[in-house]
C-alpha cells in the first residue's frame, strides 16, 4: 500500500474536529479522487499524510511508515504534497528558473531536467520572473513543477487545476497522473475526479461517507449532492 489510515481524526487546538474516524487504503500506482464541499477536510486529511498538521489520533502510514512531518519528503520512498496556495511552495525573492535549479539539485536531478519540466508545465517563457510577477495560473503551474522535478512516487496534489486556463488545463492534469505513481488527486472538481481517476472519496464534515470507482456507483446523499451541483450527470 502506499496510504494506510486507521480510525484518523484530527481536532484542532481550537477545539474543532477536522476529521472523525478516517479509515482509507491506497493501493501503489492508483489514481483516487478526494472530493468534497468546503470544510469537509479534504485539505487536513492530505496534510496529515505528510505529518504537517498537529491534534492527529489513529494511524497513518505512508509506504509502510509513519510521517515525517516534513512536506516534501517521506520515508522509504519519494512523496511530494502539492499545497493548495502555490505561494506557500516559492521563495519571493528567487526566479523561478533558480528556485527549480535549487529543487534539481535536492533531488539528484540534472539541470536539463529543469528545462524539460519548464516546457512540460508550458512556462519556460516565464522561467526567468519572479513569484510576482506571476499569473494565479503561472504560478501554480510553478508549483506543479517543482513537485515533478523529484520524480515522486507518491503525488497528493490539493486543488491543482484551480485558476488553470482551459487550454492548458488538460495537459497539466495528464503531467499529475502519470502511470506507475500514485495520484492522491484533492478537488472540488467532480468532472476533473470523474474523467482522471479510477476511483472517488468523498468527505463531509470531516468524515468519509463515500468510496466508489466512479460517479455513477456514488450512493450518500450528499456525495450525489455534489454530482448535482456540478451539473454532471449521475
Amino acid at each position: 500500500m502506499s496510504i494506510e489510515l486507521q480510525n484518523v481524526s484530527v481536532t484542532f487546538g481550537s477545539g474543532t474536529r477536522a476529521l472523525s474516524d478516517v479509515s482509507l487504503s491506497i493501493e501503489a500506482g492508483s489514481r483516487v479522487a478526494l472530493v468534497g464541499g468546503s470544510g469537509s477536510g479534504k485539505t487536513t486529511l492530505a496534510r496529515a499524510l505528510f505529518g504537517i498538521v498537529g491534534g492527529v489520533t489513529g494511524s497513518i502510514r505512508v509506504f509502510g511508515k509513519p510521517p515525517t512531518g516534513r512536506a516534501q519528503t517521506t520515508p522509504g520512498a519519494r512523496a511530494q504534497l502539492l499545497f493548495q496556495h502555490p505561494r506557500a511552495m516559492l521563495h519571493p525573492a528567487m526566479t523561478i528558473r533558480q528556485q527549480l535549479s535549487e529543487s534539481a539539485r535536492l533531488h539528484a536531478r540534472p539541470l536539463a531536467a529543469v528545462n524539460a519540466v519548464l516546457d512540460q508545465v508550458q512556462l519556460a517563457h516565464r522561467a526567468d520572473a519572479l513569484p510576482s510577477e506571476l499569473s494565479g495560473g503561472q504560478l501554480r503551474r510553478a508549483g506543479i513543477a517543482r513537485v515533478l522535478l523529484a520524480e515522486p512516487d507518491l503525488l497528493v496534489a490539493d486543488e491543482p487545476t484551480t485558476g488553470l486556463d482551459a487550454a492548458v488545463k488538460p495537459d497539466i492534469v495528464a503531467l499529475l497522473m502519470a502511470p506507475n505513481r500514485t495520484t492522491v488527486l484533492v478537488t472540488h472538481d467532480i468532472g476533473v475526479a470523474a474523467d482522471h481517476t479510477d476511483r472517488i472519496v468523498v468527505l463531509h464534515q470531516g468524515r468519509l461517507i463515500d468510496d466508489a470507482p466512479s460517479l455513477g456507483d456514488l450512493s450518500h446523499p450528499h456525495a450525489l449532492a455534489l454530482v448535482r451541483a456540478s451539473g454532471l450527470p449521475q
